[in-house]
């Protein structure tokens, strides 16, 4: 069929495409762009993980006594691990979904004012990413819970931070 046309037009300026050459023609065009975006996504991302790392270290370090006196009362060193696993996935859930929110509310926002512009929000990728945070969340939170576990009740409780 388009070699048909291009016969029938016989002129070599022209281009004869039907949708899915233009849509290949596209994705061509767009795919450094997105490599690039992929690319500072993972920076960003390593960023965030440091970030909740940092925090729980903090939070452990500031919450020492609490932590013994926690344990003082019954709780064991499983159950400390898990509570600060679960305070940091709690942060990077938090973190990943503003950022998701914003990111697409921003997106949506530079899309919707083009004529002819077709809104498309990728929810299966926006998902994964989530729950990748929330993976990273708990890698995060294994440093920080392995020493808060670690420290001696009596030590603990005994500490005065500040």
């Amino acid at each position: 069929m388009k070699a048909d046309i291009r016969r029938a037009l016989a002129n070599p300026v022209l281009l004869v495409q039907d949708r899915t050459d233009a849509k290949h023609h596209a994705e061509q065009q767009f795919g450094p762009l997105l490599s690039t975006l992929y690319a500072l996504l993972s920076v960003t991302v390593l960023v965030a993980a440091l970030g909740v790392a940092n925090t729980m270290g903090m939070a452990v370090f500031e919450r020492r006594r609490e932590i013994g006196l926690l344990r003082a009362v019954g709780l064991d060193r499983a159950g400390v691990r898990s509570m600060l696993r679960a305070e940091s996935m709690l942060v990077a859930a938090l973190g990943a979904g503003l950022g998701i929110l914003s990111g697409v509310a921003v997106g949506v926002a530079a899309v919707a004012g083009q004529d002819g512009a077709v809104i498309s929000v990728p929810w299966g990728s926006l998902l994964a990413l989530f729950a990748g945070a929330g993976v990273l969340g708990v890698l995060a939170a294994l440093g920080p819970g392995v020493r808060a576990a670690g420290v001696p009740v009596t030590q603990a409780v005994g500490s005065e931070v500040g």
